[in-house]
């Protein structure tokens, strides 16, 4: 099956699309949150065997391309409305529950909070619910923080259950019902437990800890300034070791399964890595500086970096993790600010590595 050429999802993503497009019963629902071009209702209405199967998809401002894309597929209803708005005229407007929604609109961790707790209600049980761009295990939410904390939540709570994860989908059943209460402290959970995964690698040792992984530019950073001396190992070893660890890198599912069942090994994601880098710059400057390849860069990145936390009034990593508070918008707001944060530490190890 051909890619479509006005889809932004991966094509594993879009055969999981129609998979379960092709599952829908006659007269089945489905509702889209994010209409972009258009390509994933393209998808869901053409991979389809239903009859009278109805497709809503919502946006604030459905574009011109996406309208010229879907013409003549009459199975597409647009709305242009907000997706909570859509969400509280759903049970007034329409008597059906849904068979199938796929979230894929704002990623602030604020918005996406709403757009599950709002739809929930309306998915049939047993119904699909998928929600987009929660990232691959391996890179800890670098590209997503705000989705990543959300469904960590939802995941913890059994909202979705019998889940696959598929590319940046993550998609399951309707699972257990959630208060508005329950969702937010879930999600402060999340977020301080990725805060625990930083603090876990300040007191890992690298020496003598063999890696799971190719040897790249990251490997050598972990090298030059935390001391790893451990080969890199194509597969997980079929030996126990005393301590392994995996890195940042597209895994197969067998080394999966070895990090679930092993209590020795860690698993090193790009998110981590950043603030790692970050702790490296605060603390080991003058080691980074001498083993940076692209000065002028470094130095412009850093200075960047210096005036972002001088405007949060952060000093250290662990301001980061402990806050005080019960609002998501202010949650929200810090999963923004932080992925801020790790995109500027991107550019600083692009300019150590000589990548810019």
């Amino acid at each position: 099956m051909e890619k479509v050429k006005f889809s932004q999802l991966w094509i594993e993503e879009e055969q999981y699309l129609r998979e379960q497009s092709a599952q829908l019963q006659d007269n089945s629902i489905a509702v889209e949150i994010g209409t972009a071009q258009g390509g994933s209702a393209y998808i869901l209405a053409t991979s389809t065997n239903a009859q009278e199967m109805t497709i809503h998809t919502y946006d604030i401002s459905p574009s011109k391309e996406a309208h010229n894309n879907l013409r003549g597929i009459d199975c597409i209803v647009f709305h242009a409305k907000s997706s909570v708005e859509g969400a509280k005229e759903w049970g007034m407007s329409f008597d059906n529950k849904i068979d199938f929604l796929f979230i894929d609109g704002s990623h602030t961790l604020e918005n996406i909070f709403h757009d599950f707790l709002l739809w929930f209600p309306h998915v049939k049980e047993g119904g699909v619910i998928a929600i987009h761009d929660y990232d691959p295990v391996h890179r800890g939410g670098f590209a997503h923080l705000g989705v990543k904390v959300c469904v960590d939540a939802i995941l913890n709570l059994n909202a979705l259950v019998e889940t696959e994860h598929i590319g940046r989908i993550i998609g399951g059943k309707k699972g257990c019902s959630v208060t508005e209460g329950e969702f937010l402290e879930q999600c402060y959970y999340s977020w301080k437990k990725i805060g625990q995964k930083v603090i876990s690698f300040r007191q890992f040792s690298l020496d003598q800890c063999n890696m799971i992984g190719e040897e790249d530019e990251l490997v050598s950073i972990l090298r030059k300034l935390k001391g790893a001396t451990g080969k890199c190992l194509s597969e997980p070893p079929i030996r126990k070791e005393n301590k392994i660890m995996v890195l940042p890198q597209p895994f197969s599912k067998s080394t999966f399964q070895f990090v679930s069942e092993n209590k020795n090994t860690i698993l090193l994601d790009e998110l981590t890595f950043f603030y790692l880098l970050w702790e490296l710059l605060l603390n080991n400057r003058s080691e980074v500086i001498q083993i940076t390849q692209n000065k002028r860069d470094f130095f412009k990145w850093e200075e960047i970096l210096e005036m972002f936390d001088h405007a949060n009034s952060i000093e250290k990593v662990d301001d980061i993790f402990e806050i005080n508070t019960t609002n998501i918008h202010t949650l929200s707001q810090i999963c923004a600010r932080e992925l801020v944060r790790v995109n500027i530490l991107k550019n600083i190890f692009l300019s150590m590595t000589g990548g810019i």
